[in-house]
């Protein structure tokens, strides 16, 4: 995390120095984006703020020709909404979006507002809508060979493309097998060994593993009291959603699937008491 913050930051200085303000904001904007999956949601807020001011909604809505200031103000407003309370906003703005980018073949952005959706379906409770729309974004990234745009995407969250792969009937579908060759790679670099996905135990867990932060250790102490999402979200001032990323980010470090499992391996290796 400090490395990036710092190239970041020298990425920065370099984008304001020649000028190039589409380079600063999309800086700015990975700023933001580590901030989220940092799970500081509010500095996450205030940064967007800071970046692109206070905007309606209609200034989220794709125009001619695609300009990458729009699109990447509305992807990462759909990223903040997923930690806030999701409305029809959001989901319109998502999909006006990759009707947009499928129009103009604009197979990355396409990609990206697809899984946001996606992540967006399955908190609402939408898991085969979920599931359809992450199809669609896997099938365009096989046809082109994109993998780092889906993996950037995941937010180092691994539990869309496990579900994908454990849902699915014909294992042996190209873009099945494309999904596990994402998965391995994604687990590979969270230090998760996740070859075995269609099993039900957890993952074997790499030493070298980033440790937890404070507020996953926190709400992880707060589960093992038997607290639910909702009682956990008011004691922090958080929303649910919140606590749930939170959570799922403790499952890819320590390579559990389950809250039991969370608390007796975070136990184990010593994250609580």
């Amino acid at each position: 995390i400090t490395n990036s913050k710092r190239i970041l930051r020298k990425a920065e200085e370099i984008s304001l120095k020649k000028e190039f303000n589409r380079l600063r904001i999309s800086i700015e904007a990975e700023e933001c984006r580590q901030l989220l999956l940092a799970g500081d949601i509010k500095s996450a807020k205030d940064k967007y703020h800071s970046i692109f001011s206070r905007i309606n909604l209609e200034e989220l809505i794709p125009k001619t020709p695609v300009i990458n200031h729009d699109a990447i103000k509305a992807l990462l407003w759909c990223r903040l909404i997923r930690f806030q309370n999701i409305s029809d906003e959001v989901l319109a703005t998502c999909k006006k979006w990759i009707s947009f980018t499928k129009k103009r073949n604009a197979l990355r952005l396409y990609i990206q507002f697809n899984i946001q959706l996606s992540f967006i379906l399955i908190e609402l409770g939408e898991t085969r809508k979920a599931m359809r729309t992450f199809r669609n974004a896997l099938d365009v990234a096989l046809q082109k060979g994109i993998k780092r745009t889906v993996i950037d995407e995941m937010d180092c969250n691994l539990t869309l493309l496990t579900n994908f792969v454990n849902s699915q009937y014909v294992n042996s579908e190209p873009v099945v097998e494309f999904a596990k060759s994402l998965l391995e790679i994604a687990g590979n670099e969270l230090g998760i060994n996740r070859s075995s996905v269609n099993t039900e135990e957890p993952a074997v867990i790499d030493e070298s593993a980033e440790s937890l932060t404070d507020r996953e250790r926190q709400i992880l102490e707060m589960v093992s009291n038997g607290l639910l999402n909702r009682e956990i979200a008011d004691s922090l001032s958080l929303t649910e959603g919140s606590v749930k990323w939170h959570l799922q980010q403790v499952y890819n470090k320590i390579g559990v699937r389950r809250r039991s499992q969370a608390v007796q391996r975070a136990k184990e290796l010593g994250y609580i008491s």
